[in-house]
């Protein structure tokens, strides 16, 4: 481990999170790390990097949640049991995922929600159901409150995927709704009266949903992320 620290070298530039996770690949691409091998602790990390702790935390996040690394609370982070050039393409579409622009994320959603809401649609299970109109609930308290609701906005259409009953398309979801949020709040998208229309867009989708109306849910959520593409959802 303490071979693996040695490599690690400060980092200064802008996106840290993003610096530790090239750093990441070239222990990887060298063969310091290998599939299965644990990582130093967060707290080491920190201080080989010359950052704070929270900027490691992203980066171990970031990685976990795109399945390249998988922690366990009580005996740290690993990397993934999978082949070098996998976990090589894995790391590489994470940094170019960054700089995607709006439209292609956007096109993306909606050739994968769409389809997504109309399983939902058929497939949908009572205890499911609860789930989304408990995430939709919640989404539209922040909504009324004049509250930040983009990641209820996002584990609304999660829970969508969810009622789908398909594990692929949710973290495809998750995936495309991670990098919308960073950069619907960078340009700011979420003023004037998009608030209350993508409210009255999720309440249809909803009620589509639930009466079982494939159809309509797959139109409901159609017209939701076209608008999407000229005033990002809250």
């Amino acid at each position: 481990m303490n071979n693996i620290l040695e490599k690690i070298e400060p980092v200064s530039l802008t996106r840290p999170e993003d610096q530790i996770i090239v750093q990441i690949r070239q222990l990887i691409r060298s063969g310091e790390l290998m599939p299965g091998d644990r990582l130093p602790s967060e707290r080491h990390l920190a201080e080989k990097f010359g950052l704070g702790r929270g900027y490691v935390r992203r980066a171990l996040q970031k990685l976990d949640f795109y399945g390249i690394i998988r922690t366990h609370h009580q005996s740290g982070s690993y990397v993934s049991d999978m082949g070098l050039t996998i976990l090589d393409g894995l790391l590489s579409n994470i940094l170019t995922l960054d700089d995607a622009d709006m439209v292609a994320l956007l096109e993306s959603r909606i050739l994968i929600e769409v389809e997504t809401a109309g399983l939902a649609a058929a497939r949908m299970t009572p205890a499911a159901f609860i789930r989304l109109r408990d995430a939709f609930d919640t989404y539209a308290a922040k909504i009324h409150q004049q509250h930040d609701a983009m990641e209820e906005d996002v584990l609304f259409h999660i829970r969508i995927a969810e009622c789908a009953g398909n594990p692929v398309l949710r973290t495809m979801i998750m995936i495309l709704a991670q990098d919308i949020i960073k950069k619907t709040r960078a340009i700011d998208g979420c003023e004037g009266d998009r608030k209350q229309q993508a409210l009255r867009e999720h309440t249809n989708i909803l009620v589509a949903i639930e009466a079982g109306l494939v159809q309509e849910a797959k139109e409901a959520m159609r017209i939701h992320l076209q608008h999407t593409r000229t005033f990002p959802s809250p």
